[in-house]
């Protein structure tokens, strides 16, 4: 019960903070007659591109838990599909975070594209183990009891995410200077509140992180 509530509570945030920015300025979030490479160069698309990946990872994790504990659905391919979609989408979060503070801070527009190539080879790497994981069981596997177990990979998603939100971190650093007070404080807040979410979920595995994620942004 718990865990579905913390999910819904993720889900509501998430909508609210999206349906707010796209009914006080449409256009700053989504930038009309702008290619799609030019449009992840700016900040309050990329965030609203977060904000929606949130969603997304909250609303399978719901569907999973009601389907799992309500309904006992006695398919493993509803859940198998549910923690697919949840582990692509919710992979892409720490990246994105990363892409966001470069282009708060104004230095995303500065990198080339091959920057960016290098940049995000680690979260292609973990797409990949995802996808491949119907055959590999590496991420995730649902046993014969209907109950999930974690991979021999499920750690590599961890490091990919550590490795971004570091990165994110050090970039935050570096180019400070460029960012009012405020927005120092509030982007200090925010690394806060996300990886207090990691760590809780990661030493406990009590499923904090997406309802963490979704308050810090």
């Amino acid at each position: 019960m718990n865990e579905i509530i913390l999910e819904i509570s993720a889900l509501f945030i998430a909508l609210f903070c999206m349906a707010d920015c796209l009914k006080r300025s449409k256009k700053l979030y989504i930038p009309e007659n702008t290619p799609l490479v030019k449009k992840l160069k700016d900040q309050h698309f990329v965030y609203l591109i977060l904000l929606v990946t949130l969603m997304i990872s909250a609303v399978t994790s719901v569907t999973e838990v009601i389907i799992e504990n309500y309904f006992k659905v006695n398919n493993s391919l509803f859940l198998n599909i549910l923690n697919e979609l949840y582990f692509l989408f919710h992979n892409t979060l720490a990246s994105l975070f990363t892409v966001y503070i470069l282009n708060m801070t104004g230095a995303g527009k500065e990198k080339n594209h091959r920057f960016y190539i290098f940049m995000l080879l680690p979260l292609v790497l973990g797409e990949l183990i995802i996808l491949s994981n119907p055959l590999t069981k590496y991420i995730f596997f649902i046993d014969e009891n209907m109950t999930y177990n974690r991979g021999n990979l499920f750690w590599v998603l961890y490091a990919i995410g550590a490795f971004y939100i570091a990165l994110g971190i050090v970039f935050f650093f570096i180019y400070k200077n460029r960012l009012s007070k405020m927005d120092r404080s509030a982007t200090l807040i925010l690394i806060s509140i996300a990886i207090l979410g990691i760590l809780i979920q990661a030493a406990w595995s009590i499923p904090v992180e997406l309802f963490f994620e979704s308050i810090a942004f």
